[in-house]
């Protein structure tokens, strides 16, 4: 599993830290009835999970296709989000043995063109006569946004607080709960193409069609893990974390309009069409992160961060229509197409790093 060799690499560098003469009692730790808030700036890359099985949801019809007269295959190639966000976080100790951490984040980040290969063909009659037409798209998606936050409830237990052995003492583990989000949007533009009808080539670029993508999820998560910290200097402390995190709920919406400008010699006038659905997918990662922080007193602080999180997301469904049965008399074809999706669907690998900037306050 690839979670398991970051679990191996936090255990080797905690047992090395650790084994230094650096460590020093952690005054927070040990501290009752004591909050501490905190506010992040981050710097985000993200490759996105959802951007990626939202351009590739076509294929989720493929075995739908078996047999049809119509059939539909695309291939995604996808560009890395930038972008800034923002991160508010509240540490509650009740007692040496519970702290309750609440935490939000919000980030809206930007990306470059996301490609789309679209290879369709399509066989039909017009007037008695068979028409077999092969389709190979470059489409270039611009405007590409996503926007991701997340809503946590943690509970850190410090089962070793009154351990004889002073290395575990601020050894937390961690249980909760996480809404996670993401929204991705993306618009094409002008785009070339090539193909054969009949046996025909033909090649253009069509600049009377313009898609819009947008898929919305929402993940509840279960979450465990660990986190520990220690001080360097009276001032100065480190500190590690790590979250193992799988979905239990999941609500996510999927939405493709696309306008087609109508041109004849005599008038132009736009059409589009809209379709939508649910989608049903199912969340599994891990976060990491590694701290340093600096009291400027004994109720302020600073403290600048890096964090890396990986996960994997699979469409396990949807309800998503298919248009293109009126195409064919074929009877196969037209059930296929109001049948909902049998896949295969779509599964991608999330990663984001950041690095963060934080000001915090103890009270």
């Amino acid at each position: 599993m690839f979670l398991l060799k970051y679990i191996n690499i936090w255990i080797l560098l905690s047992l090395l830290l650790l084994s230094t003469s650096l460590y020093s009692k952690d005054k927070d730790q040990t501290t009752e009835g004591y909050t501490i808030s905190k506010i992040r700036i981050t710097n985000i890359s993200i490759h996105s999970a959802t951007a990626s099985n939202a351009m590739n949801i076509v294929n989720s019809r493929g075995l739908n296709q078996i047999g049809s007269d119509s059939k539909e295959i695309v291939k995604s190639s996808i560009s890395n989000f930038q972008g800034q966000g923002l991160e508010w976080e509240t540490d509650i100790r009740h007692s040496n043995f519970i702290r309750t951490n609440y935490f939000l984040s919000h980030a809206s980040l930007s990306s470059g063109n996301n490609k789309l290969n679209d290879l369709s063909t399509l066989n039909y009659s017009a007037s008695g006569s068979p028409v077999s037409l092969n389709d190979l798209s470059f489409k270039t998606f611009s405007n590409n946004t996503l926007i991701t936050s997340r809503i946590a409830f943690l509970t850190d237990f410090f089962f070793f607080e009154n351990s004889s052995n002073k290395l575990l003492e601020n050894l937390a583990l961690r249980i909760g709960f996480e809404t996670y989000g993401n929204t991705f949007t993306a618009s094409s533009k002008p785009y070339p193409y090539v193909g054969t009808s009949n046996g025909t080539p033909y090649s253009g670029i069509d600049s009377t069609y313009l898609e819009k993508v947008k898929f919305s999820e929402v993940f509840g998560n279960a979450v465990i893990g660990l986190n520990y910290k220690f001080n360097l200097t009276p001032l100065s402390s480190l500190d590690f974390g790590l979250e193992y995190f799988q979905s239990f709920a999941n609500d996510s919406r999927y939405e493709n309009r696309s306008i087609t400008l109508y041109i004849s010699p005599s008038i132009s006038f736009p059409g589009g069409s809209k379709i939508g659905g649910i989608v049903k997918s199912e969340l599994e990662g891990f976060r990491t992160s590694l701290g340093y922080r600096y009291d400027f007193s004994e109720i302020t602080f600073f403290r600048i961060s890096f964090a890396y999180q990986e996960s994997v997301q699979k469409i396990k469904e949807t309800n998503l229509p298919d248009s293109s049965g009126f195409l064919s008399n074929n009877a196969l074809q037209f059930v296929s197409t109001v049948i909902p999706p049998m896949g295969p669907f779509p599964t991608a690998r999330d990663t984001r790093s950041q690095i963060g900037i934080e000001f915090g306050y103890k009270y």
